[in-house]
């Protein structure tokens, strides 16, 4: 009877994440994101500028124009924005549930289970907002490890995090880019079997590349995770909140073993 009520919960958990766009997004178009290197020099500056500013805690990030006369691409973007915040409103009226983030650094590859991932690391809550003609983007809150992809690491590794000092110890980082990537680096070589590149230390974004679960799954080898400088811009729904007490649970029933 346990070992029944065990699986019903793990199945529980496993098809949440299957469907989850916070751990796994074959490609841009059409998913509700946007790939934030599309804005690269769109304002004149690239696009990595978008990550350092948060980075260095600036509650304000301008994006692009409205409306740009000589800018086909910008005035794209543009539109997308527009949808993507009535989007984020429609949600928080619906909800009360703030979804709207930027994600950077994705981890790429199979879970020890065989899960296939391609989900953002970071996430910081964001806000678009239209100001002066431009749109901007205003920083909320704190860099997060993507809870999801917290939740589904302990399940394939049966091993438990201590997810709260882990959230300290991101927030007490530096709000200079390149010690906080110092600091992340080592954040995340003492808690994941994550493979690491020079790429982190570069001032720049990868276009996010279109992909598909079938392929993933032929490709990827289990327990082969590598990190991506993916970074992209769009509503991861799952509530924090809601990961942690279900790896509560989780953790509740292994040692108890009902």
């Amino acid at each position: 009877m346990g070992e029944s009520i065990f699986q019903n919960y793990l199945n529980r958990l496993t098809d949440l994440s299957s469907k989850n766009k916070s751990l796994y997004i074959p490609k841009v178009e059409g998913s509700g994101f946007l790939d934030l290197q599309e804005f690269d020099f769109l304002n004149g500056e690239p696009a990595f500028e978008i990550i350092r500013k948060a980075i260095q805690g600036r509650k304000s990030i301008f994006l692009i124009p409205i409306a740009d006369p000589r800018q086909t691409s910008s005035n794209q973007l543009s539109k997308a924005l527009s949808k993507l915040q009535f989007r984020d409103q429609l949600t928080q009226e619906e909800t009360g549930e703030h979804t709207l983030a930027i994600s950077w650094l994705f981890v790429e590859g199979k879970l020890m289970n065989g899960q296939v991932l391609r989900a953002p690391l970071l996430i910081h809550p964001v806000a678009i907002r239209k100001e002066k003609e431009q749109w901007n983007l205003r920083i909320q809150g704190e860099w997060q490890i993507n809870p999801a992809f917290l939740l589904a690491y302990q399940l394939a590794y049966q091993h438990e995090l201590e997810v709260e000092k882990l959230e300290e110890q991101l927030n007490s980082l530096s709000n200079d880019p390149v010690e906080f990537r110092t600091g992340l680096s080592k954040l995340i070589q003492d808690t994941f079997s994550i493979q690491l590149h020079s790429a982190l230390f570069e001032d720049k974004i990868q276009l996010f590349p279109n992909s598909q679960k079938s392929l993933d799954q032929d490709q990827f080898r289990d327990g082969k995770i590598s990190l991506k400088n993916y970074a992209l811009l769009g509503q991861y729904g799952q509530k924090k909140v809601f990961c942690l007490r279900n790896m509560n649970t989780y953790w509740s029933i292994m040692e108890t073993g009902i």
